[in-house]
């Protein structure tokens, strides 16, 4: 398994436990999205962020999505 390192690990790590912890997805939400976000690796290589995939699931906004990462980047 290759290691990551910088801020992308860092939104990796948090992105999905910040959501939750503001209540804007449940655990079950971040676990589909995972899940979603693997297999897409697996399938074609193609790494998509965890509040994109979320984003495209309809379970959180635009605006909740940019309050996360506020909150990781400040």
């Amino acid at each position: 398994m290759v290691k990551k390192i910088g801020k992308i690990v860092k939104y990796e790590k948090r992105f999905g436990l910040i959501a939750i912890e503001k209540g804007f997805i449940s655990d079950d939400d971040l676990i589909k999205a995972l899940i979603i976000q693997v297999k897409e690796e697996n399938e074609n290589g193609r790494h998509r962020l965890i509040g994109e995939i979320l984003l495209d699931m309809d379970v959180m906004s635009d605006r909740q999505i940019e309050e996360v990462l506020m909150e990781i980047f400040r």
